[in-house]
């Protein structure tokens, strides 16, 4: 008799190893009532933990991988059906709530009651592993100068010494560069419907690789559930070095009035004034 129970608590564990959980649950019940005077109680109840415990580490293995595989994939959706300003809309609100019943959705597949306030948690206790890279790119300029550049100053080396002239120079490009940003950011600001629309084309023909990207990037700096790493990667603009302006040479013309050149600088139309792609590490 006591044979038959240790070959009955053997399947159950096969069950576990098979990762079938709710089964081996369910045949620890049954169990109970097939022999409720088991002088094998102790052994079925250290058994039941095991299965609990195998239930909980494999919960916590999806919870970590499905999460960030289940919101680079909301988001790639919503680059594809979403204009700018929806899809923005969409990862200030929704997307959390999505995120966090898809990933539900995938370990009830092994802990079909688990609890809505357990996935949470296991994700708050995750195995953090390595750091994950995610960039604005080019549509660094859609985050306006102050959420562009954040981060700017403690993420820059020192500057070596200049000469009197060289920093003299340098002051004056500084203002010349601070006066064409605030007109950039000035006119961004009084943004009619046009200028909506301008946004709305510019995120329209962006590839929808790139919308992706800035979209996974804005949700995991905004939403508050990743690590960050303290300093983001601000990589100059491969247009305008950084500057955020563009000089253009005017040499004159034979077929036209002028008879003279001059340089003109003009707000860089790859980075729009900003001067840098921003890149964050998350986990």
């Amino acid at each position: 008799e006591r044979q038959e129970q240790v070959d009955y608590l053997n399947q159950v564990d096969h069950l576990k190893r098979r990762k079938r959980y709710s089964d081996a649950l369910d045949q620890l019940v049954a169990f109970d009532g097939l022999y409720p005077d088991s002088p094998l109680a102790e052994d079925r109840n250290k058994l039941e933990k095991r299965v609990l415990e195998a239930r909980a580490e494999h919960a916590a293995d999806i919870v970590r991988l499905s999460w960030f595989r289940r919101m680079e994939r909301l988001a790639a959706q919503a680059a594809r059906e979403m204009g700018y300003e929806g899809a923005l809309a969409y990862l200030d609100d929704a997307m959390r709530q999505d995120l966090l019943s898809q990933v539900t959705d995938d370990v009830r597949k092994i802990w079909p009651d688990v609890p809505d306030e357990a996935i949470a948690q296991l994700w708050l206790e995750r195995d953090r592993g390595r750091w994950r890279p995610a960039s604005y790119g080019l549509g660094t300029w859609l985050l306006g100068e102050d959420g562009a550049l954040a981060g700017l100053e403690a993420s820059e080396e020192p500057k070596e010494q200049q000469s009197d002239t060289d920093a003299q120079r340098a002051a004056l490009d500084e203002r010349l560069n601070r006066f064409l940003k605030n007109q950039e950011s000035q006119r961004r600001a009084r943004r009619s419907q046009e200028q909506d629309e301008d946004v709305e084309a510019y995120w329209a023909q962006l590839p929808h690789s790139a919308r992706t990207n800035w979209l996974v990037a804005y949700f995991v700096e905004n939403s508050g559930l990743f690590d960050l790493r303290e300093k983001p990667e601000l990589h100059n603009c491969r247009e305008c070095g950084g500057t955020g302006v563009r000089e253009v040479i005017y040499t004159g013309s034979a077929r036209s009035d002028s008879v003279g050149g001059g340089t003109q600088r003009q707000v860089c139309e790859t980075c729009k004034g900003i001067g840098r792609t921003r890149r964050i590490r998350y986990r």
